[in-house]
């Protein structure tokens, strides 16, 4: 499944999008218990909970329930499973109804959310994507857990940021040259981008590969460029303008999705 990033998601939604359509793909980018909480339940408030795992660097699975919601116990043993598989992580049960979690709720407008769903945090914060229960596959989970590279280019989009990815092995030719456009092109945006370079045989960064369909073979860079809504916007491979950096980064993708057919801006 493609998933739009959650901060992108919930930008639409405050301009009043009813729903956002997920298509399929290879692999990415769009993250329940009992009324009564089992003995060992952590009763920490979820925002130190959420702090916490930043703080140590895990990825959290944020299990959001509500008490009414049938299926609440089926979502927090998903993510049970997920979290055994996953080292340094984290689960992260969060009750919607509980009103000391109202700030969390508001913060992330998870009021209309449907419950139960699995959200992913990043190790840097930032939440990436949701599963429904119904989608809440343990593989396809573990799968869109960001790399380290694209964990920090989610911490600059959420900053409202665009971002340049350059993509280089170790024996790519013209790295250095392609890196000074970046830069070029960075002094001529109104909004600062980040500039991301990701090191094409780091084995942790695989995902990042994959999602942009990057050979890990390529012996020439590739920038990928995003805009500031988490959209991506060019991809260029073995060379590129300033001027191609400038119009992708500042390029505005529209999109029909809101419920009376208009566009979202």
């Amino acid at each position: 499944m493609k998933r739009i990033p959650l901060f992108l998601l919930w930008l639409l939604a405050l301009t009043a999008c009813s729903d956002t359509e997920r298509t399929n793909e290879k692999e990415s980018t769009t993250v329940a218990g009992t009324k009564s909480a089992p003995p060992d339940e952590n009763t920490t408030p979820v925002r130190a909970q959420l702090d916490e795992a930043k703080s140590m660097g895990k990825v959290a699975f944020f299990v959001l329930v509500s008490n009414d919601t049938a299926g609440n116990s089926q979502a927090l043993a998903v993510a049970g499973r997920v979290t055994k598989q996953v080292e340094n992580s984290a689960m992260i049960k969060v009750n919607r109804d509980d009103a000391a979690n109202a700030a969390v709720i508001e913060k992330w407008q998870l009021s209309s959310i449907p419950t139960p769903a699995i959200f992913i945090i990043s190790p840097k914060g930032i939440p990436v994507t949701s599963f429904s229960l119904e989608e809440a596959n343990e593989s396809d989970i573990i799968s869109y857990i960001p790399s380290p590279k694209m964990d920090d280019a989610f911490v600059a989009l959420d900053e409202k940021k665009p971002v340049f990815i350059l993509v280089a092995g170790k024996s790519a030719t013209d790295r250095e040259k392609i890196k000074s456009s970046c830069i070029a092109a960075n002094e001529l945006l109104k909004i600062k981008a980040a500039l991301i370079e990701v090191d094409q045989d780091d084995p942790k960064e695989k995902r990042l590969l994959d999602k942009f369909e990057i050979p890990s073979s390529s012996t020439t860079p590739t920038v990928v460029v995003l805009n500031a809504e988490g959209e991506t916007t060019g991809t260029f491979k073995g060379s590129v303008t300033t001027k191609q950096l400038v119009t992708a980064a500042t390029k505005v993708i529209t999109t029909p999705c809101c419920a009376n057919g208009e566009t979202c801006k």
